[in-house]
């Protein structure tokens, strides 16, 4: 039999044709490797990415431009955040939770830098007040001689000098002054920013089902009853709105439906259906280690779920266990984890048979169709 199956394309043009499975293995398509880099870099191109990373460029444009002074720690402030963004990038495998991390690190790092500069800026003004009106004649150094050029270090004879001569200035003097005020101003562009363009939606798919509680148990009811291969497995997520990791969960989710779309995705809220999460026991607190939850259901019957239970690895959960959240594993819901936990390409390899003969079945209708209409507009001509 001859696996193929026919390509389509959405509306931005890239194509949705699923990877090629042989010998029980999957081996993924170079095309299904486009498509998922299109998706990614499309996701990343949009405005709110883009705002933000040019935004982020305003402190070393200031600095290069000379606007604004050389803060102290600089060089040290800027080690620690390379060193927490590539801590985000390592310890989070989600690009919309890498992405997230990486721009609320560097604008604290920025604000910190605006204002120890404005603090650099408002002593060096002080200092030099102090010795225009110590010594007759003289007057304040120039802007040219007093700055200092540009470099990354940790070395400030400015802020050395002025250190000793800012300690009258008492507690409000010395919190008090330019840094505020850049601190202020910056806060205010960002507020402006998000209002202006907010954090964009994570992405989405056309493959991925939203069920309300009827609608989810039709379903299981559904691929009990059905004898086609392709209704057999369905993956859902439990999800709550209010969940940050339900948020960054959802483009993960999307892609997997994408590229395995011979098996069923769906999601429901369990936030607002709270009976489909007492009937599976699913804690939806703040302090829940089991939001966002996926469920692998066979013809309607639970398989295995994520996160779980110490004892119940790729096991279904067994409700005469007593309830308790701590006995739930840590569980990083990352593409490559859930698609090995569930066995993904296994289950795609078992009903891509089913796909193919519909996919046959469907170019036959589709033919007979246009040999039926093309005889009509015959008859018709005659």
């Amino acid at each position: 039999m001859n696996n193929t199956s026919s390509s389509s394309t959405t509306k931005d043009g890239i194509s949705t044709k699923p990877p090629i499975h042989t010998a029980g293995k999957v081996e993924i398509h170079q095309e299904t490797s486009t498509i998922m880099k299109a998706r990614l870099i499309q996701h990343i191109l949009q405005t709110y990415y883009l705002l933000n990373f040019i935004f982020l460029l305003a402190y070393p444009i200031l600095r290069l431009s000379g606007l604004i002074l050389k803060p102290k720690n600089e060089l040290m402030i800027l080690y620690v955040s390379g060193f927490m963004v590539v801590l985000k990038i390592l310890k989070n495998k989600n690009i919309d939770q890498i992405l997230t991390g990486i721009i609320f690190t560097l604008k604290m790092s920025t604000i910190i830098l605006l204002y120890y500069s404005g603090e650099t800026q408002f002593k060096l003004e002080y200092t030099n007040k102090m010795k225009s009106n110590n010594i007759d004649g003289s007057s304040s150094s120039s802007s040219e001689e007093t700055q200092e050029p540009f470099k990354f270090d940790n070395e400030n004879e400015n802020s050395k000098q002025t250190l000793s001569s800012t300690k009258e200035l008492g507690f409000f003097g010395n919190f008090l002054h330019y840094g505020l005020y850049y601190v202020l101003v910056y806060l205010f562009v960002c507020m402006l920013v998000y209002l202006y363009k907010s954090q964009p939606e994570p992405k989405q798919s056309n493959f991925v089902h939203f069920f309300n509680q009827i609608t989810f148990k039709n379903s299981l009811a559904f691929s009990a009853q059905s004898k086609e291969l392709k209704d057999k497995y369905l993956l859902v997520e439990f999800f709550t709105t209010w969940s940050p990791p339900c948020t960054y969960l959802a483009s993960t989710f999307a892609d997997l439906s994408y590229i395995y779309q011979g098996i069923n995705f769906g999601k429901i809220d369990i936030g607002r259906w709270k009976s489909i999460a007492y009937e599976y026991d699913i804690a939806d607190s703040v302090s829940s280690k089991q939001i966002p939850s996926i469920i692998l259901f066979k013809n309607g019957v639970e398989v295995s779920r994520m996160p779980y239970r110490k004892n119940e690895f790729k096991m279904p959960y067994d409700k005469k266990t007593p309830k308790d959240d701590k006995l739930f594993e840590p569980c990083n819901l990352s593409y490559d984890n859930i698609r090995l936990y569930f066995n993904l390409d296994t289950l795609l390899s078992q009903v891509k048979p089913s796909l193919t003969n519909q996919n046959q079945n469907q170019n036959n209708n589709n033919n007979n169709n246009k040999n039926g209409n093309s005889n009509k507009n015959t008859k018709k001509n005659r």
